[in-house]
C-alpha cells in the first residue's frame, strides 16, 4: 500500500499542498520532513500511477516530480497533467540529474509560452541546494496564485463539530440514526431548506401538476419570483416575446420543465456554498458534475416512459448532497476521506462505509426524507450506489428513477462531466439498460442535447463552464486503438464511453480473431466468471520481451489480496478489478505502454447564437 506523509492534521486551509512524487524513499522522506518545516503541506506518492490519482483528486498547488535515470518514463506523467483540462494549471518542479535533462525540457518548452494561469514546467538539476528548491517553489506557487486566485469563504466555525461529533461518526457501535442526526444537527442552523421548493417539488410529483400551480406556489417567494423573472428575460428566452413582469408569464415563457428544474438548482446551489476550498472538491466541478447527472438521468427517464421525468432531474441533481456537509463542517473528516480514497485506490462510497459505517447516500436520503421530499427521489439518493436493490424495486415508476440516477452518475464520469471525489467506473447491469431502452449502451448523439443544455444552464446559474469540453465523435472503424471484448452477458460497458472521450479509437465484439492481434495495440477482455482468460504461455517468458506487440488488460471479478495494488503479470497483461475500476490508472498504464499520451480532439461548444449576442452586449 501506499506510504502516508507523516505530516500533521492541517490546521486550516491556507497551507499550500504540494504532490511529491519520488520513486526512492530517502529522497521522498527527507523532502517531505524539510517542507513541512516551511509549512507546506505534503501529499506523498513514491509510484507514478498514485502520483496522477492524487494530483487529479486533490489537485495539489504543486507538484515536485522526483526524475532518475531508471524511471525517465515517469515523464509521460507531467505530459498528462499538462493535457488533462482538471490538472492542467498546477505547475510542476522537475528535479531531475543532468545526464536525463533532455527527456524533461520538451516538455518545458510546451509550457513556455502557455498563458496566464497554465501550468508551468520548471526544472531543477541534482545536485541542488535546499535553499534553491525553496525559492523555485515559493515563485512558482506566487505564479499560480497571482493568475488563480482562491475567492472562496474561509470562515467557518467547525471546532465543535471536529471534537464532538466527528469521533461518533467513526464509532462504529454508534447507531446509524444516531450519527445520520449528528450530522443534521451540525448543519441545522446553515441548512434551512426553503419551503417553495419542498412545495415545487409536491407539485411535480403530484398526479395534477401544472404550469398555473407551480407559477402560484413560485410567486409566494419574492427571492425565487426575482430569479425566475430574471432567467425568463434572459437573452436566451426573451427572443421569444417582449420582456415579463409577470411570474406565470415566466411559468409561460420557460415551461414547466425548465422552470422546475431551475428552480431546484437556484435554491441547492445557493444552500450550499464552499466554505473551505477543500483541495479537489470545488463546488464548480461538484455541481457541474450532479448538473450533467441531472440532465442525463432526465433524459433517460424521459427516453424509458415516464412520465414525471423532472422528479429524475432533481434526484440526479442531490445524488451527492450527502458529501457537502461532511466537507463544509468537519475540517479533518473530509481529507481524510480523500486520503484513504486514493490512497486504496477505491470509490469514495466505499472508503466512507469502511471508515465511517455509512455514505453520503444515507446522509442525503435521511435529509430529503426530513424535508419530505417525494420518496422517489429520496429512494433514488439512497439506492444510486446499489444498483441489486435498484433492480429490486417492486414499483416501475420508481425504478426507473433510481435506475436513471445510479446509470447517470457513471455516464457524466465516463464523460469527464464535472467531478466529485472519484473516477471509479462501475459496471451497468445488463437488466437495467433493457429498462432504459439502451441495451447497447448511450448512441453516439445521445450526449448532444445533454452537452449544450448543460452549457445553458451554467451560463444561468453562475458556474463556470470553463472546464465544460468533450471529445469529438470518433466512428467506429477497423483501424481501432483498443478493441473491446464483451463476454455474452454484457454488450456495453462505460469504460468504451471513457476511452474514446480521451481521445482513442475504439472497436467492440464479442470475438477476436487471433490475427487480429497483430493489428490492434490494446485489447480490453471481459470475460464470464468461470470462463478461461485467453493468455498464452511460452517455455521462454514473454514478459522479458522489449516491448510486447499487444497489451491485454482483463476486468476480473477475482483478483489477489494486494488492497491498492492493480494486478500485473508483466508488461504486456494487465489485471483489473471490474468492480473497482478506476479510469485514471487505466489511462496512466496505457500512457506507459503506447509510450505517448493520447487526448482527444474537442468538440467546440455551440453556444446559442442570443448567447453570443448576450455576451457581447454585457462586453
Amino acid at each position: 500500500m501506499e506510504k502516508q506523509s507523516a505530516a500533521p492534521e492541517p490546521k486550516g486551509p491556507d497551507k499550500p499542498v504540494i504532490l511529491l512524487f519520488s520513486t526512492r524513499e530517502r529522497i521522498g522522506d527527507v523532502l517531505n520532513v524539510a517542507l513541512m518545516q516551511c509549512n507546506y503541506r505534503i501529499i506523498l506518492a513514491s509510484t507514478s500511477y498514485l502520483a496522477m490519482i492524487k494530483a487529479n483528486q486533490f489537485l495539489p498547488d504543486l507538484v515536485i516530480a522526483d526524475v532518475t535515470p531508471n524511471n525517465t518514463t515517469d515523464t509521460l506523467l507531467i505530459s498528462r497533467l499538462q493535457k488533462s483540462m482538471r490538472t492542467k494549471r498546477i505547475p510542476v518542479l522537475v528535479v531531475v540529474p543532468a545526464a536525463v535533462r533532455h527527456v524533461v525540457e520538451p516538455l518545458q518548452k510546451e509550457t513556455a509560452g502557455a498563458p496566464a494561469g497554465e501550468g508551468a514546467v520548471v526544472v531543477l538539476e541534482y545536485p541542488f541546494n535546499f535553499a534553491d528548491l525553496l525559492k523555485k517553489i515559493e515563485s512558482l506557487l506566487t505564479s499560480a496564485q497571482q493568475a488563480v486566485p482562491f475567492t472562496g469563504d474561509k470562515e467557518i466555525d467547525t471546532a465543535n463539530a471536529d471534537k464532538i461529533i466527528a469521533p461518533k461518526l467513526y464509532d462504529r457501535n454508534v447507531p446509524l440514526e444516531v450519527k445520520l442526526r449528528a450530522v443534521e444537527s451540525a448543519i441545522h442552523r446553515q441548512w434551512a431548506f426553503p419551503f417553495t421548493v419542498i412545495k415545487a417539488m409536491d407539485i411535480i410529483g403530484s398526479d395534477a401538476s401544472c404550469t398555473a400551480e407551480l407559477a402560484k406556489c413560485i410567486e409566494t417567494d419574492l427571492a425565487a419570483s426575482t430569479a425566475i423573472l430574471k432567467v425568463a428575460n434572459a437573452v436566451y428566452y426573451a427572443k421569444r416575446g417582449s420582456r415579463v413582469t409577470d411570474v406565470k408569464e415566466a411559468v409561460v415563457r420557460l415551461g414547466f420543465r425548465e422552470t422546475s428544474n431551475l428552480l431546484a438548482c437556484l435554491a441547492l446551489i445557493d444552500l450550499s456554498p464552499e466554505r473551505r476550498g477543500t483541495h479537489g472538491f470545488t463546488r464548480d466541478e461538484f455541481w457541474l458534475h450532479s448538473l450533467s447527472c441531472a440532465l442525463i438521468a432526465e433524459k433517460l427517464s424521459k427516453d424509458a416512459g415516464h412520465v414525471k421525468p423532472e422528479l429524475a432531474f432533481i434526484a440526479g441533481l442531490i445524488h451527492d448532497l450527502g458529501k457537502i456537509p461532511l466537507d463544509n463542517n468537519f475540517e479533518h473528516l473530509f481529507p481524510r476521506l480523500m486520503e484513504e480514497t486514493t490512497s486504496s485506490m477505491s470509490s469514495f462510497y466505499h472508503t466512507e462505509q469502511r471508515l465511517l459505517g455509512f455514505s453520503h447516500a444515507e446522509i442525503g436520503h435521511y435529509l430529503t426524507s426530513k424535508w419530505n421530499f417525494p420518496s422517489s427521489i429520496s429512494m433514488a439518493i439512497l439506492y444510486h450506489h446499489k444498483p441489486n436493490l435498484i433492480l429490486e424495486t417492486p414499483t416501475p415508476n420508481d425504478r426507473i428513477v433510481q435506475e436513471s440516477v445510479f446509470v447517470a452518475d457513471i455516464l457524466a464520469k465516463a464523460m469527464s462531466l464535472g467531478h466529485s471525489c472519484d473516477e471509479i467506473l462501475e459496471e451497468i447491469p445488463q437488466e437495467m439498460l433493457r429498462h432504459l431502452h439502451m441495451p447497447n449502451g448511450p448512441a453516439e448523439s445521445f450526449f448532444a442535447s445533454i452537452v449544450r443544455d448543460l452549457y445553458v444552464l451554467c451560463k444561468y446559474l453562475g458556474i463556470s463552464p470553463k472546464n465544460l469540453a468533450v471529445a469529438k465523435e470518433r466512428p467506429e472503424d477497423q483501424h481501432a486503438d483498443i478493441m473491446v471484448v464483451f463476454n455474452k452477458k454484457f454488450s456495453y460497458h462505460p469504460l468504451v464511453t471513457a476511452l474514446r472521450n480521451n481521445g482513442f479509437m475504439v472497436r467492440t465484439t464479442t470475438q477476436i480473431a487471433p490475427d487480429a492481434y497483430h493489428q490492434i495495440k490494446v485489447v480490453v477482455f471481459i470475460p464470464d466468471k468461470g470462463f478461461p482468460l485467453d493468455i498464452m504461455f511460452y517455455d521462454d517468458d514473454p514478459a522479458t520481451a522489449a516491448q510486447p506487440s499487444t497489451l491485454k488488460m482483463f476486468l476480473l471479478d477475482t483478483l489477489p489480496e494486494k488492497r491498492g495494488v492493480p494486478g500485473s503479470a508483466g508488461p504486456d497483461i494487465i489485471f483489473l478489478d471490474r468492480k473497482n475500476l478506476d479510469m485514471r490508472y487505466v489511462l496512466h498504464t496505457l500512457d506507459r505502454f503506447l509510450g505517448t499520451v493520447v487526448t482527444p480532439e474537442k468538440e467546440d461548444l455551440e453556444i446559442p447564437e442570443d448567447e453570443a449576442e448576450g455576451a457581447k452586449e454585457k462586453a
